[in-house]
């Protein structure tokens, strides 16, 4: 090999490591959230063709490597901005725990940081491998309602046709052998995936022209949502036939995928009629040279890996500072004239806040009314333990329903009100109840749960990450009006003790 083929490979070779250096950097910067990526790929059946798709990236890459062998490096400055903000956004995601936005982010940051480092003519060469990752984001989730609800549409349409005895009702599907509910696992989001993954990849390596692409993605997304259809109606069917006793009535998926498999053959047997060979690939009379790539991507480099340091940086320090306390700092009162403390009638309640650090519940009675008092209290929240999560109740769903809800301010002090929500619920039995709740982060009250979210950012400012939910229950028979001013005149007493217990 003589020199001049040596400076070559060098030139070459440069650039690849230089990348190479900078994805290694942000895999282990984001390692955290790129390990909670990989756990949900692998326990999620809708998403568990996740784990396989970095490596068909990595081949789809790989079958270009001639052409980026020859494609001219330029660092992209526009590139760099969008890795500031994405990680931006992932930190402010990680943050408050809203886990599909830190994902997405994550996501989105491989992209960015191949086009901040080599430019616009290497990105768009793999352009599509550096985004197909994007088909095992948890995004997809948007379709599981529409899809569910067409589902139980087109099955209850499809099935009458067949003059078989039918009825719907919202999701279940009535007929005379008993009962089907089309779940949300039933509208087919896992074949509506795997459809767009496969069909984009066959369009991708067959297809040169965008019309085309699209056009075969658009077939295959509709045949996955009509075979959902179809098996559907072939449980049902099946079930009528067999009174309900076939296994296919109970475990159902294997017969999906059969239908799905079956599917995808005249599929790929019809699109690789219209198959549209690659051009043939031209090496330029030009390549790099250490003139036009080494200095600028040397420099791109180091700083794409500063940038991408930065958020990993600052949610480190703002984790140091966390409170290490993770019990309420005074307990509550066991007496405010003129209630005093009970124990918990046989009315009790028991609001479920998943995780919390430090809980606290007390009923109070006085010569008119019964309040109880309940906080929940975080002294750091996580994925999962956290103050604002769908899965955290005031009440029990099951038994009572709410009738009314409003928002209130009350005047705590000269200096200070306190904004309040306020739900009436009532039960099967027609008993009335109504919560007073609000939540306080830090130092702040609000009863809005996306500002709840916002203002967890303040830790990395350096304060307090104590957050709490506060809440008041009592029950009436007359009237409402009575039950208000109970609970105003409690908490008017209360509300110093409360506070101190949340410093």
């Amino acid at each position: 090999m003589n020199s001049s083929s040596m400076r070559m490979n060098a030139t070459r070779q440069a650039p690849l490591l230089l990348v190479l250096a900078a994805l290694t950097s942000l895999l282990l910067l984001y390692s955290d959230s790129l390990l909670g990526l990989i756990n949900f790929w692998w326990n999620s059946s809708d998403y568990n063709h996740g784990i396989l798709l970095p490596f068909i990236s990595i081949y789809l890459i790989w079958l270009k490597r001639n052409a980026l062998a020859h494609s001219q490096i330029s660092p992209h400055p526009i590139g760099l901005l969008l890795l500031f903000i994405l990680s931006i956004g992932w930190l402010s995601a990680k943050t408050i725990d809203i886990q599909l936005v830190e994902r997405l982010a994550l996501m989105a940051l491989f992209p960015a940081l191949i086009w901040a480092l080599l430019g616009n003519n290497t990105t768009k060469i793999i352009l599509f491998p550096l985004t197909y990752l994007f088909f095992a984001a948890p995004v997809w989730d948007l379709f599981i309602i529409p899809l569910q609800n067409l589902t139980a549409i087109a099955s209850f349409k499809l099935l009458q046709l067949t003059n078989l005895p039918i009825l719907l009702e919202e999701h279940y599907i009535s007929i005379p052998a008993g009962k089907f509910l089309i779940a949300k696992a039933c509208g087919g989001l896992r074949f509506f995936i795997a459809a767009a993954a496969i069909s984009s990849l066959y369009a991708y390596l067959n297809y040169r022209s965008l019309t085309r692409q699209l056009l075969f993605v658009f077939i295959a997304l509709v045949g996955a949502v009509i075979l959902n259809w179809v098996r559907v109606c072939i449980i049902i069917w099946i079930g009528q036939l067999t009174n309900m006793q076939h296994p296919l009535v109970n475990d159902h998926n294997s017969l999906g995928w059969w239908l799905f498999a079956g599917g995808l053959l005249p599929l790929f047997y019809f699109g690789a009629k219209f198959h549209e060979p690659a051009p043939k690939e031209t090496k330029p009379d030009k390549i790099l040279t250490k003139k036009t790539a080494r200095t600028p991507l040397i420099i791109s480099t180091l700083t794409s890996i500063l940038i991408i340091a930065i958020a990993p940086a600052i949610l480190y320090i703002a984790d140091q500072n966390h409170t290490t306390d993770t019990s309420l700092v005074a307990p509550a009162p066991t007496a405010i004239d003129p209630w005093v403390e009970v124990s918990v009638l046989n009315n009790s309640w028991d609001p479920i806040f998943n995780g919390a650090s430090s809980q606290l519940s007390q009923s109070y009675q006085s010569e008119n009314s019964i309040i109880d008092l309940h906080i929940s209290y975080y002294a750091r929240q996580s994925q999962g333990s956290e103050l604002i999560n769908e899965l955290n109740r005031l009440y029990d769903q099951n038994t009572r329903t709410i009738t009314s809800q409003s928002t209130q301010q009350l005047r705590m002090s000269s200096n200070e009100i306190l904004e309040i929500k306020e739900l009436q619920l009532i039960n099967s039995q027609q008993h009335t109840q109504i919560i007073w709740y609000w939540y306080r982060i830090s130092d702040k009250n609000t009863t809005n749960p996306i500002t709840a979210k916002l203002l967890e950012l303040r830790k990395l400012i350096g304060k307090p990450h104590g957050s709490a939910v506060v809440a008041l229950r009592t029950t009436y028979t007359d009237s409402s009006n009575l039950a208000r001013s109970s609970l105003n005149s409690f908490l008017l007493k209360a509300y110093p003790s409360i506070k101190e217990s949340l410093q």
